[in-house]
């Protein structure tokens, strides 16, 4: 992931395009449910639709062939699922919060399924690393005493950073133990299956480059939502850091405890 070269095309402008299409007809204030699932900030999310745009060509281009609408499908579901098992410890915490964050993950599906479906499906894919490609419906994980250890340590990062007793826990905002738990044991599976499958992790340099790469999706998608000035940038890079943070920890555990 280092080596990061993405060519333009065309393609990427039309992605871009239905995007935000996608948003507008989620987040119209004349819509049914505009007004229930959150606002939008446009400048931030035409940042974060170009950004989103050139991560998500990068990995059809070099990690994930996409032949049809069903590769594009499992590869959104994947994305959305990282993106959900980040987010939700922060917002759900009963039914009703569950049905409102239900419509975001939705959402998030629905874009990145469109900019792969409609924008990608005809790009011609090499093979750019040394890992055999897979397809991401061929989902088989073994477990491993590394995964618990992960989990453990990923909460351990997070009691750090929303800690009420420190100095910075309790401005940027709030986070449900029951639903952490649950998430935290998804995502590492999904970050399991990640290095098995996709991204070679040799030591800590490459657990960063992943964390970073993954902790960007999460930026891209969620920024939108809650950037809108100076004040609100600083509070969503606390919750980008942490993201990082949890997934670096993770992505290390996970390759320096894989012998145990």
């Amino acid at each position: 992931m280092a080596n990061f070269r993405v060519s333009f095309n065309v393609s990427m402008v039309i992605a871009a395009v239905l995007g935000e299409l996608v948003s507008f007809v989620f987040f119209n204030h004349h819509s049914a449910w505009g007004r229930s699932i959150g606002v939008r900030y446009l400048i931030t999310a035409f940042i974060c639709q170009a950004v989103l745009v050139v991560i998500l060509k990068w990995i059809i281009e070099r990690h994930f062939s996409i032949h049809g609408w069903e590769d594009s499908a499992i590869l959104a579901l994947w994305l959305s699922l990282i993106y959900v098992t980040l987010q939700a410890p922060h917002v759900v915490y009963d039914h009703r919060s569950l049905s409102y964050f239900f419509a975001h993950a939705l959402h998030k599906f629905a874009v990145l399924l469109l900019y792969n479906i409609f924008c990608f499906v005809r790009i011609r894919v090499k093979d750019y690393t040394c890992i055999e490609k897979q397809t991401m419906a061929d989902f088989h994980v073994s477990f491993h005493i590394a995964m618990v250890i992960a989990a453990v340590l990923g909460e351990l990062v997070s009691f750090v950073f929303f800690n009420g007793h420190s100095a910075w826990g309790r401005r940027i905002g709030d986070r449900y133990l029951i639903t952490a738990f649950v998430c935290q044991a998804v995502l590492v599976v999904i970050l399991k299956w990640i290095i098995d499958h996709y991204f070679s992790v040799h030591g800590w340099e490459d657990s960063a480059i992943l964390a970073l790469w993954l902790a960007a999706i999460y930026a891209t998608l969620e920024a939108p939502h809650v950037v809108h000035d100076h004040h609100s940038l600083s509070y969503f890079f606390a919750h980008a850091l942490h993201k990082f943070a949890v997934l670096f920890v993770m992505i290390f555990s996970l390759h320096h405890f894989r012998n145990y």
